[in-house]
């Protein structure tokens, strides 16, 4: 293993990684790491902005996002509001089916205005707009007309981190993206490793020979 990177344990191993259809702790654990929302959830629970820079309503059901422009993908694209509306196309799209569909069935239309403007059109007043917003995370236009209603094998998004290696079942490499508008991250790597017994992710958190264990140690151990 190489300095600088920190050893975290799953008990499971995620199916996917796609964010239009990951389910489950670790999947989500993985993706916060990976991809990022217009917004986010801060530590108390609040909507901040994350991809966006600011976002306003111009009426009871129009929304208008203006995006970050310093911002990149892992493969060193331009984040554009047609990303942003791709993805949303997908997303609310039936046939596809992605998790967050029935969540944004208040949504009628996403539309790119320029390069960094997105206009969201309600279909009715929605208070909790922002929440839902952040429960999207934002992949390229390219990747998501590709993928089609399919899974993608690994997520190509913006976040501190790039997707390495996936092996189902074994193990998940990520590595500092070295583009992150955030700025460097404390590590340059992490290693999730799938270990399924309890018994072995706390001998091997005893050991040293992972870091790390999210809630995946009994109380009684």
């Amino acid at each position: 293993i190489e300095p600088g990177t920190v050893i975290v344990a799953l008990d499971a191993s995620p199916q996917t990684l796609d964010p239009r259809f990951a389910t489950g702790a670790n999947a989500i654990h993985v993706l916060q790491l990976v991809c990022n929302g217009l917004y986010r959830l801060d530590a108390t629970g609040t909507p901040v902005p994350d991809l966006a820079r600011e976002g306003y309503f111009e009426g009871p059901r129009r929304f208008r996002v203006r995006l970050r422009e310093d911002v990149r993908f892992h493969d060193g694209a331009p984040l554009r509001a047609t990303d942003v509306a791709a993805t949303y196309a997908s997303v609310l799209d039936p046939e596809v089916g992605a998790i967050a569909g029935s969540d944004l069935a208040f949504v009628e239309s996403v539309r790119a205005e320029g390069e960094f403007e997105v206009i969201f059109e309600l279909k009715e007043p929605f208070a909790p707009l922002l929440h839902k917003l952040a429960g999207v995370m934002i992949l390229p236009a390219g990747v998501v007309s590709q993928a089609g209603s399919g899974a993608l094998d690994t997520p190509r998004c913006a976040g501190p981190f790039r997707l390495v290696a996936f092996e189902r079942g074994e193990r998940i490499l990520l590595e500092h993206h070295p583009g992150y508008f955030g700025g460097s991250p404390p590590s340059e790597r992490i290693l999730l490793r799938v270990l399924p017994n309890s018994a072995t992710r706390l001998l091997e958190l005893l050991k040293g020979s992972i870091h790390l264990v999210v809630n995946g140690v009994p109380p009684y151990a």
